[in-house]
Order: C-alpha cells, then structure tokens, then sequence
C-alpha cells in the first residue's frame, strides 16, 4: 500500500513538472486578454447585448473555437501545412502556428476570460474606452518586443 502510494504522488508530482514547463501564460496571452476586453466594448458600441450570460455564452463559445484551431493546427500537420502556405502572413505573425499545448489554450482561456470580466465590470463607466487604449498599447508593446526577440535571438 505504501508502495502504491508513492508511486501515485510520484506520478502527481511528474505530472505537475510536465505541466509547469508546458507555458500557461506568454506573449500572446497579453493578446487574448486583450481580445476579451474589447469583446465588451465592441458589445457595447454596435451590438449591445444586455444579458451577461447570453454574452459571457457567446464570447467563450467563440473563443473556445478559436482555442479548437490552434489545437487541431498543433496537433494535425498536414491542416497545419497547408493553411501556413496557403496564408503565409498569418503563420508569420503567429496567428497561423503549431506549437500550443493544451496548457497554453487553458491559460489563453483564462486571459481571454479576465478580459471580459474586466470589461464587464466597467461596461457603464468612462473606464472602458480608457482600458482598451490601455490594453491596446500594452498589446503593441508586447507584440513589438516579441517580433523583436525572434528576429535577434540568437
């Protein structure tokens, strides 16, 4: 029994290392919580939904579908070499890439998700269009220094 038991907190404990080195959070996670706050301000300017649940509903269905492609691109090379030929732009700037992990689409999730909240909570106030010249600053800053590292790394 005790042996049991120290092979199944051995196994939690490797799992937990796996999942640690796989990146819950990177660059692009700015990106995603950015994506959710202006969810909330697009609603707001030409959609207007009113119902948080119907629109909390509809921001993570589609964000889950975009989650799906970049699981299905890194896991589906031949989906994943087509599409990065067909649109070479996109696999440039990483919109179009095969190197998630589910962690990753967990943590771009989780941003996306804060976003939205974030957003919500300050739907009725001047806030919001300050956030997102905030957040978008922020997502430039990020996305700059992130083209910047790849083209000199060495």
């Amino acid at each position: 029994m005790v042996n049991t038991l120290s092979k199944t907190i051995e196994g939690y404990l490797n799992s937990m290392i796996f999942i640690m080195k796989q990146k819950f959070t990177d660059y692009w996670s700015l990106v995603h919580l950015f994506m959710g706050f202006m969810f909330v301000y697009i609603n707001k300017i030409y959609f207007k939904i009113k119902d948080f649940k119907k629109l909390f509903l509809i921001s993570q269905v589609l964000h889950l579908l975009y989650e799906t492609k970049d699981y299905i691109l890194t896991y589906n090379k031949d989906i994943y070499d087509k599409l990065k030929d067909k649109f070479p732009l996109f696999h440039k700037y990483g919109i179009i890439h095969s190197s998630n992990t589910i962690t990753n689409s967990f943590g771009d999730h989780f941003y996306f998700t804060i976003g939205f909240l974030s957003a919500y909570y300050l739907k009725d106030t001047h806030y919001l269009q300050k956030g997102a010249f905030m957040y978008l600053f922020l997502v430039i800053l990020g996305v700059v220094d992130h083209l910047y590292n790849e083209k000199y790394k060495n």
